[in-house]
């Protein structure tokens, strides 16, 4: 039983990996479309108007279509997976008592010491839920913009508008001569700026992996956990209805060594008499 729900289990986990990876996907999708030099919007936000408290069309879709949903459907999938698990274990505790008392007909187990048993077997394991249950949608966007705001604000803010504006001008321009006249006009800072963009971009795609790869494995691990306490519930639950089962097997068992022994007994009590005739027989 234990080995079949392990198997079983490594399918949930799969299925709750591949939900983590393909929404770590989306947002890495969407931070390559944000963190542009020709998202002009957003840098003249940034920088030009200096807005800190607007909040730009890529966070709204990031926390209501990508980790919202994805927070929904992680919450049902390991939903399905807990009950799964106490289905099992239910359904295992059930075919081991059969089995006991298909055996042992002659030996009663208290109805209510059964109920007893059978609850603290389903006691509840929840540890993977509450995992998902702690990440917020709204916090992880608002982290996301800081992110990207910072990204721009790193990459542009000590620069003079002057400075920007050319720096922006090279952004946009397609790589022709055109471009390399432009670049050949940016200031000094200007050109650096542009040149560290890429670094900085890259730098929150690890950050973002860092997250979801750290999320994954700790929600694999607190699936891995909830198995192992709902398989040891089940354990204890065998072993206590097995109880009453065992003792009786131990005291038929006590009795045929008993017997054994008496046998053995008779048998020596015989063989001394044998000897005792014969010995009567030649005198």
């Amino acid at each position: 039983m234990q080995i079949k729900m392990e198997n079983e289990s490594i399918s949930w986990r799969r299925k709750t990996m591949s939900l983590i990876d393909a929404t770590k996907c989306r947002v890495l999708e969407l931070i390559e479309s944000t963190l542009q030099l020709s998202n002009l919007d957003l840098v003249a936000s940034y920088i030009f108007r200096g807005e800190k408290s607007a909040t730009m069309p890529a966070t709204l879709k990031i926390q209501n279509d990508i980790i919202g949903p994805a927070l929904t459907d992680a919450q049902k999938l390991l939903g399905e997976y807990l009950k799964w698990l106490q289905s099992n274990s239910a359904r295992g505790g059930k075919l081991y008592k059969e089995q006991f008392e298909k055996r042992w007909t002659s030996v009663t187990y208290p109805t209510s010491q059964i109920h007893l048993e059978a609850h603290d077997m389903a006691k509840k394991v929840d540890l993977s839920i509450r995992v998902i249950e702690n990440i917020s949608a709204g916090a992880t966007s608002k982290l996301f913009e800081k992110q990207i705001r910072e990204a721009f604000l790193g990459t542009f803010g000590g620069l003079g508008a002057a400075g920007l504006s050319a720096s922006l001008l090279t952004s946009v321009l397609p790589t022709t001569l055109e471009d390399l006249l432009a670049l050949g006009l940016c200031s000094a800072g200007g050109f650096i700026a542009i040149s560290s963009f890429p670094a900085r971009r890259q730098a929150i795609v690890d950050k973002v992996n860092e997250i979801a790869d750290g999320l994954a494995r700790e929600v694999e691990e607190a699936m891995q956990n909830d198995l192992i306490e709902t398989v040891g519930n089940l354990e204890n639950f065998v072993k206590t209805i097995g109880k009453p089962y065992q003792d009786a097997a131990q005291e038929r068992l006590d009795k045929l060594l008993d017997l054994q022994e008496e046998l053995s007994n008779v048998d020596k009590k015989l063989r001394t008499l044998r000897i005792e005739i014969q010995n009567v027989h030649v005198s």
